[in-house]
């Protein structure tokens, strides 16, 4: 199947899917906070368009929230993520 061919398919599919339609994933604490981190960053590359942007940011939203109330030192610490001046 060529590049066209596959997307045709795969739009079809997604417009069948289910809205209601979700994926779980289980992380342990290390990994989830190096994904939030890895998107957090990536959402501030220049080229990065604002339509993927909003469900990045959703996702990000979502991740973050996982990380219990009771560790609020790290819930702030995936929080200086999305401050580009810690970007080194």
């Amino acid at each position: 199947m060529d590049e066209k061919a596959l997307i045709t398919a795969a739009t079809a599919e997604a417009k069948r899917l289910h809205k209601d339609w979700s994926v779980n994933v289980n992380y342990d604490l290390a990994t989830l906070i190096t994904l939030i981190g890895t998107l957090q960053l990536a959402m501030r590359h220049p080229q990065f368009r604002k339509k993927p942007s909003f469900a990045v940011r959703n996702a990000v939203a979502h991740l973050m929230a996982a990380i219990p109330e009771d560790m609020p030192a790290t819930r702030d610490l995936v929080r200086l993520g999305d401050n580009p001046q810690y970007d080194q």
